[in-house]
This record gives structure tokens, sequence and C-alpha cells, in this order.
């Protein structure tokens, strides 16, 4: 199907392939039990949009030793700094994967970001 779109529309079929593949298989391969049953189906259906923010501006999208976004618990939540870039779909994206250091272990975590929230920009 992806070829078929590609096609007529290279763009879209770019924004599809951001969705079903490197978002919805965030979720589907890497999610607790929980976010699986929230998310995947509504994903599936297209209810629900989703992209992938890991690439970094001086690192690319190196995990294992390169993410300078870190997230730090800040009482029953998470608070996440630093810088993405090439993020397709992030403007009509409901819910993004973001991947972050966590502060405290410096292991790298993906974090469900639903972007219909409250943003705070600093």
């Amino acid at each position: 199907m992806s070829y078929l779109l590609a096609r007529f529309d290279i763009s879209l079929a770019t924004l599809l392939g951001v969705h079903q593949g490197l978002g919805h298989n965030t979720f589907y391969f890497g999610g607790s039990k929980e976010q699986i049953a929230k998310y995947v189906p509504k994903l599936q259906s297209h209810e629900l949009r989703t992209c992938f923010a890991l690439t970094e501006p001086e690192h690319g999208s190196d995990v294992a030793g390169g993410l300078e976004t870190v997230a730090e618990r800040q009482g029953d939540t998470w608070v996440i700094n630093g810088e993405k870039k090439w993020i397709g779909g992030a403007h009509v994206s409901d819910v993004i994967p973001v991947f972050a250091v966590n502060k405290e272990t410096g292991k790298p975590h993906c974090f469900v970001v639903q972007t219909r929230t409250r943003w705070r920009r600093y």
C-alpha cells in the first residue's frame, strides 16, 4: 500500500510510514501492557496519530551514548528538557514517543507525550 501511495504523494506515504512503522511499533513492541491496550488499537484504526521523537541536533539518533534530552521525575510526573529534530508528523500527532535519558539513572527511556496537554517551554 505504501508503495502505491508513494507513486502519487511521497509526503503522505512518508507520514503514513512514520505513523505505522516508527511510532506504532514503538508502542506495540516497547510499550507496557497498559500502554499497548490504551494506544495500539487507536493507532491501528488511525483514531490517534503518532510519530517518533528520537533524533537530536548534535547526536542524530545515537541512543547508546548521545542523547542530551533528559527526563527528571518531579513528584508524580516527569519533566523532559532537550531538543529534537526531524520529527515528521509531530504537528498532527496525538501521542509522541519521546526518547530521553533518565537524569537519575543515566539510562535512555521512552516517554509517551500526549500533545493535547498543556506544553511548557523554558
